[in-house]
């Protein structure tokens, strides 16, 4: 039987992110890049940049909005 992940989704298509930095000045504000389709993106949790999600994508964080990941991605499915 297959189950659906609750932390991991699939990008079907490209998805808008501002990327989060990791230095003491940064104070969430950072680059808006654009995450290509077939990426795989972790759920972190609320952001603390109002209104966004934290996820990690290949080891990075990012800020995304929660309806454009529900539009642009699938949750990923595990075997039991």
């Amino acid at each position: 039987m297959r189950t659906a992940s609750a932390e991991n989704h699939l990008l079907l298509s490209p998805l808008s992110a501002v990327r989060l930095g990791g230095s003491p000045e940064n104070s969430g504000a950072g680059h808006f890049v654009t995450l290509p389709a077939g990426l795989t993106v972790t759920l972190e949790g609320t952001s603390s940049i109002s209104g966004l999600i934290d996820v990690i994508c290949e080891g990075a964080h990012y800020a995304i909005f929660q309806v454009d990941l529900e539009e642009r991605a699938e949750p990923l499915v595990e075997a039991e």
